[in-house]
């Protein structure tokens, strides 16, 4: 009488092609919706939201504190700028984890 043989490495081995067959854009779409879903990513994106809205309080402040034409200017670009690339990174990684969730429940249909 034979033994029974396990199968396990094959039934393992089936996992590794799933993730191969993913390109590298489809695994870091996965990873930052996997990151939308701590809570480390509110505290980030609170915090982010709260830098956006001081940059616009620091502005203000040069403006009431009578600073000249030319250093409001300056000021605001920078702080255009900068709230751009920071909103920027809010939307890449929310728009991320909206293509996951797209693609799975495209993948559940």
């Amino acid at each position: 009488m034979d033994a029974i043989k396990p199968n396990i490495f094959q039934e393992f081995s089936s996992l590794g092609e799933e993730e191969a067959s993913k390109t590298k854009g489809e695994l870091e779409q996965e990873a930052l919706h996997y990151l939308t879903t701590t809570e480390g990513w509110k505290h980030v994106k609170k915090y982010i939201e709260a830098i956006v809205i001081d940059l616009d309080s620091t502005v203000l402040a040069s403006m009431a504190n009578g600073a000249s034409y030319e250093d409001i200017g300056r000021k605001t670009a920078v702080k255009e700028v900068t709230k751009d690339v920071l909103n920027r990174i809010l939307g890449y990684v929310d728009n991320s984890a909206r293509a996951v969730e797209r693609a799975r429940d495209a993948r559940a249909e």
